[in-house]
């Protein structure tokens, strides 16, 4: 499945978060006037797409986690790397408060993005009659060469233009990936974010977990 449609608002509160920017600040005004003069830009230059593709793991799954029949459901997001690019000329060229605020509203809509993948993931899983009963990420809870595994799983370079490093990083940068394994119960869909399991203690996203569980009925 591959998906290019979002309706996402770019946060300001949460970008503003993003780069330590409060209204206490003394340059509040001043990063207020320059969000809103590089809104209509940074909208043009995010180029969003998801995809999602059941795939196998293989050997790749931490021992402690068990597999439904080794099959996982496979997730990548990006916003491309059009926005990367400007933020990185922005920095070259002096502008460093238009550069991080760039990357940060780019990492808002980013972060947006896997929120609105919830229906879509519920979707699939309801005609395989399937469960989430684990969300991985890598490099914390598994190899960073699964990203490799869902990349050709999801036909990621294919359908979208995304590739990877020897070092398994994905290009363009501002791309995710996710691994949900499936679970036997249907009514198992724990696909958000632990933030709770991340080592990244001071990010600024930070949320408590939510699980979501969904009773399809008969």
């Amino acid at each position: 499945m591959k998906i290019t449609k979002f309706e996402i608002k770019i946060c300001r509160e949460s970008v503003l978060n993003l780069i330590n920017c409060h209204h206490d600040s003394k340059i509040y005004e001043t990063v207020i006037k320059e969000y809103e003069e590089a809104l209509e830009e940074v909208y043009k230059k995010l180029h969003p797409v998801a995809l999602l593709s059941f795939g196998m793991l293989g050997d790749l799954c931490p021992d402690q986690y068990e597999l439904w029949g080794g099959e996982a459901l496979f997730g990548i997001t990006s916003v491309g790397d059009e926005i990367s690019t400007w933020s990185s000329e922005l920095f070259a060229t002096g502008d460093y408060l238009r550069g991080l605020l760039v990357d940060a509203m780019a990492d808002d809509y980013l972060f947006q993005m896997d929120h609105q993948l919830a229906e879509p993931i519920i979707s699939l899983c309801r005609q395989k009659k399937c469960g989430v009963s684990r969300r991985l990420e890598a490099p914390q809870d598994i190899s960073m060469a699964v990203q490799k595994t869902a990349l050709e799983t999801t036909d990621g370079e294919a359908l979208a233009g995304i590739r990877i490093t020897e070092s398994m990083m994905f290009n363009p940068v501002k791309t995710t990936c996710q691994v949900y394994l499936l679970d036997e119960n249907p009514k198992h869909l724990r696909i958000v974010h632990d933030c709770s399991s991340c080592p990244n203690v001071n990010c600024k996203m930070r949320k408590t977990v939510v699980n979501i569980t969904v009773d399809w009925g008969d």
